[in-house]
């Protein structure tokens, strides 16, 4: 890859999604679809991976808000790589520990059914 801060965050998707597949199915989403669904998913979640020096936030919510409604998934996540950690799997600073996991909005949190109203 000749960007190198595109081969950044590919490794830090590739980090999380090994991370989440102990526990859940999680896929890498292949770059260069026309929808933006996000860079990874699980059954129910489009997941934005973000490893930047600068945080943005307000403007990495909006897009992985968009792109869980792209994917038609039930859950947004944003995943911040947390600055001076490392990303080796054996290290102490894990993805467990070196990653912040945030919902999308409270609306969107407050929209989802109740579970008297779910369906399986």
């Amino acid at each position: 890859m000749a960007n190198p801060q595109k081969a950044k965050g590919s490794a830090f998707e590739r980090l999380v999604r090994d991370y989440l597949n102990e526990v859940v199915p999680c896929e890498r989403i292949p770059p260069g679809a026309t929808l933006d669904r996000g860079d990874l998913w699980t059954p129910h979640a489009a997941i934005q991976c973000k490893n930047h020096r600068t945080l943005s936030l307000g403007a990495w919510l909006d897009d992985t808000h968009e792109q869980q409604t792209n994917a038609a998934k039930r859950f947004a996540w944003l995943v911040v790589k947390r600055k001076g950690t490392t990303l080796g799997s054996s290290s102490p600073s894990a993805p467990s520990r070196s990653c912040v996991s945030c919902w999308s909005t409270l609306a969107n949190v407050v929209s989802w059914p109740s579970p008297s109203t779910q369906r399986n």
